[in-house]
């Protein structure tokens, strides 16, 4: 079994992502359907908060002003899922998270997104910027799972009926 890296789980995403902490960001609504599940406390999967569907997939880990942070499995996860993927570094604050004081809140963020159409460069973004791309993110894999269910209608299926009944594939 691997050990920790730096000796430690370090908790600050864990407790940044949450709604009593992401209010102060986005509004008690907008940040209660940022709900995720934390699957190995590194991969984060953002789903929809009513059917929990999948929307994203982001591998979170402390910045420790590193160049590059492996992204093997979860580019693969997010390439058999057909799901974005995004790995996030984050530097700690000194100051307790409002949210959560147990917790040091998050001073920034480096964001890459790494399946499909890989980021070349880190972006560096604020908290309030990452929250609030967090909802476009959210937004756009929302209205590409209403599209799936709309497309899966059963009035949406092609059907190829003429005066010889229904065509089935390999007849003529």
């Amino acid at each position: 079994m691997d050990t920790e890296r730096f000796g430690f789980r370090s908790a600050e995403y864990s407790s940044w992502h949450r709604t009593a902490s992401l209010r102060r960001y986005l509004g008690e609504d907008l940040a209660s359907t940022l709900s995720t599940v934390d699957l190995d406390n590194a991969i984060w999967i953002e789903h929809s908060d009513g059917a929990k569907e999948p929307l994203l997939l982001i591998e979170t880990a402390l910045d420790v002003e590193q160049e590059w942070k492996a992204t093997s499995v979860i580019r693969q996860l997010a390439r058999r899922a057909n799901l974005p993927a995004y790995v996030v570094l984050y530097k700690p604050a000194r100051h307790p998270n409002s949210g959560d004081a147990r917790f040091n809140d998050i001073e920034r963020f480096r964001v890459k997104r790494v399946w499909p159409d890989p980021d070349g460069d880190w972006i560096t973004l604020s908290p309030q910027q990452w929250a609030e791309r967090l909802l476009v993110i959210r937004a756009r894999g929302a209205a590409r799972l209403d599209n799936e269910a709309r497309q899966s209608q059963p009035g949406n299926q092609l059907e190829l009926v003429g005066r010889a009944g229904r065509y089935s594939p390999g007849t003529q």
